[in-house]
């Protein structure tokens, strides 16, 4: 079971459940498909957890030694929904390994008593999170206006359940941001996340509200924009923030990391990537800006530090010491890029 967001493992050890964090790896399934951490089987019961170790003296991947998984019976993913080409690689991996099931993702918060939502094998569907547990129901909200929406359309993932909880203890201000009860007497918790369902009752998370940037009054949902841009293989890493702007109000900023031997590309991989998102979603998606870094920083729980990439943006346009291309929509000239700033 790994967990995407606390970036930790869990293992079983006579009969003692333990938590081990690894904060050297940004992507732990990534880092498993490439055979830098792997799989070992409980001594007491092959279908227990399962252990994700860290292995220095491992001198073959496991993609290489072609270990079976067919003892894995439910892969489960967790604590962020993958983006579908991570998820399509790793049941890739899985099957040529004799695993018959797909990697199956869940949704929740701790306000709901943990799950609410879960892809079952027998309902999966790439790029959901799953369908409602019984007796949770789960509802598409306009953020502006609290009107349910209909089936593809997109606004904010409300869940009503019976295991939902009562309150914040003494914050009542922050249990009526949270809660809301309708005209029928249901309550409903507001995850702060967006989101779609389709007509088989399937849930696809599109990002959270807070990070949504508005560029000129059209809404950017950054997980999207990201996704598109790690499809490109040369392409470690990728984070997107907003920043403020005097002519498009916000805009989109990408912090990029290039694998070690791709470095000196990095002008062909904005090329790439402005292909890439005009491809596939509205021209305002572009970013304004693409920063190429070492690393994305993290905060103590290894989670991306937002607030430090949004601040860091603002100075990294005066600044020499990253790579900068300035992409803006008002440019006279179409796909122009400007500032080009190396080391």
């Amino acid at each position: 079971i790994v967990d995407l967001t606390e970036e930790c493992h869990f293992y079983q050890k006579k009969s003692k459940m333990e938590l081990m964090n690894l904060p050297e790896y940004k992507d732990l399934l990534t880092q498993f498909i490439k055979g830098k951490i792997h799989l070992s089987k409980s001594n007491n019961n092959k279908n227990s957890l399962l252990n994700l170790e860290e292995d220095e003296n491992l001198k073959k991947s496991i993609e290489n030694e072609q270990e079976d998984l067919s003892y894995l019976k439910s892969p489960i993913s967790g604590g962020d929904a993958l983006n579908i080409e991570l998820e399509r690689e790793v049941n890739k991996f899985f099957k040529s390994h004799g695993c018959k099931n797909n990697i199956v993702q869940g949704y929740g918060m701790t306000e709901v008593s943990a799950a609410a939502i879960y892809s079952k094998p027998i309902s999966y569907k790439e790029g959901s999170v799953g369908i409602p547990y019984v007796k949770n129901n789960v509802g598409i909200f306009d953020v502006e206006t609290g009107k349910e929406l209909k089936y593809g359309e997109e606004g904010e993932i409300c869940i009503s359940t019976p295991t939902m909880m009562k309150e914040y203890l003494n914050n009542p201000e922050a249990t009526e941001k949270i809660i809301e009860i309708k005209e029928d007497g249901s309550r409903w918790i507001h995850t702060g996340d967006m989101g779609t369902m389709d007509e088989d009752g399937h849930l696809f998370v599109k990002g959270r509200i807070k990070r949504m940037i508005v560029r000129n009054g059209n809404k950017i949902f950054p997980s999207e924009v990201e996704n598109i841009i790690k499809t490109i293989p040369e392409i470690d890493m990728c984070t997107i923030v907003q920043m403020d702007n005097e002519e498009e109000r916000h805009v989109p900023v990408a912090h990029i990391v290039v694998k070690d031997e791709y470095k000196g590309m990095e002008e062909e991989f904005v090329k790439i990537a402005n292909e890439k998102i005009e491809k596939e979603m509205p021209k305002f998606n572009v970013p304004y800006l693409y920063v190429f870094r070492d690393e994305i920083p993290l905060t103590n729980i290894q989670k991306v530090d937002f607030k430090n990439l949004e601040k860091e943006s603002k100075e990294y346009v005066n600044s020499d010491e990253k790579i900068i291309y300035n992409y803006s929509l008002n440019n006279k000239e179409e796909n122009k890029q400007m500032n080009l700033k190396k080391d």
